[in-house]
């Protein structure tokens, strides 16, 4: 009867482990959709279930990007100038400003206690210098990350990226051998820019990179004329293939749910000459097939595709449950 008892709460243990586990793949964005001011939104990788998460009425919480434990959120305020850089989680806690003080236009992890931010430092309107700097989470340690200054239009250096899988950085911008701007990479250890991803010569401006989880793919956005965005992806080499186009019209923002399919943003209409990139959230593989619209708002941006996991306090719940059932049943 003991051996029973001990079987079956073996079993539970491991049904209820592997629920833990198992966590549901989700997308973050943000959107005005509820409010006059851009608030973080998730919904599931299949765009139902969506829920708005964080209702801060005096910041806009703009360009998230997720940390690799999966928990933490980085954000920029775009009504800020320095010190605009917030922390919360997916859960939704009260913001955290950092005390940055050069402002932020986007950001990204470089691992759960670093962040890397694109600051600008030259004039505003066309073709714009930028410089990649990191900060702490804790506030401290601002410094610049690379020598090179990145010169971009300023809705592509809204986005850049950091591929956990290979600890590189990937950025748009223009080059002195290059009429438009090429996507540039270097390792986060790295103090200047090791090299440049070129595909096909005949595009027009190149922004938005993001690797796949495993840093074998790439997806990007290239400019035909008039804020015309197009949706590309290739496999991530140096020189690499002609580049398959994946969504036609207006796309911007890509990121990777798996190895295999991508979701970005789609604008109704051309973003030529604006700062913002807002319009709804559709899916695609990384062929071109299976392109699905997954929003109908019209004013998401910037998603990010994360493992959810059960809040702290429901995790608590979970792991006192099955030590009470684990000594029921073995006692």
């Amino acid at each position: 009867m003991k051996t029973k008892k001990i079987t079956l709460g073996l079993v539970v243990t491991f049904i209820l482990y592997a629920g833990i586990c198992h966590a549901e793949l989700r997308v973050l964005f943000t959107s005005h959709h509820n409010d006059s001011n851009y608030e973080l939104y998730s919904m599931a990788t299949n765009g139902t279930d969506i829920t708005q998460i964080s209702f801060t009425s005096a910041i806009d919480e703009w360009a998230p990007a997720i940390s690799p434990n999966e928990i933490d959120v980085a954000f920029v305020n775009i009504s800020g100038t320095a010190s605009n850089i917030y922390l919360t989680s997916v859960f939704g806690d009260s913001p955290v400003q950092l005390n940055n003080n050069n402002e932020a236009l986007c950001v990204q992890y470089a691992s759960t206690n670093t962040i890397y931010f694109l600051a600008k430092t030259g004039p505003s309107g066309g073709t714009t210098d930028f410089q990649l700097w990191k900060i702490n989470t804790d506030g401290s340690g601002e410094q610049r990350v690379y020598s090179d200054d990145f010169k971009c239009w300023t809705l592509g250096a809204m986005d850049f990226s950091i591929n956990q899988a290979n600890q590189n950085v990937y950025i748009s911008s223009f080059t002195s051998s290059f009429s438009s701007s090429y996507i540039q990479y270097g390792g986060i250890a790295d103090n200047e820019i090791q090299g440049t991803l070129i595909y096909n010569s005949s595009l027009g401006d190149r922004y938005a990179p993001d690797l796949s989880p495993n840093a074998s793919k790439i997806a990007f956005c290239a400019d035909h004329s008039g804020g015309n965005h197009r949706l590309y992806s290739d496999d991530a080499v140096p020189g690499g293939t002609p580049a398959t186009q994946i969504c036609d019209t207006f796309c911007g923002n890509p990121s990777w749910i798996d190895n295999n399919s991508i979701v970005f943003t789609r604008a109704g209409a051309s973003t030529w000459g604006i700062t913002s990139y807002t319009g709804d959230i559709w899916r695609v593989n990384f062929d071109g097939g299976e392109l699905t619209k997954l929003t109908s708002i019209g004013s998401c941006a910037y998603p990010s595709v994360y493992d959810a996991i059960p809040e702290p306090y429901y995790l608590s719940f979970i792991i006192w449950n099955l030590f009470f059932i684990n000594r029921k049943f073995i006692l």
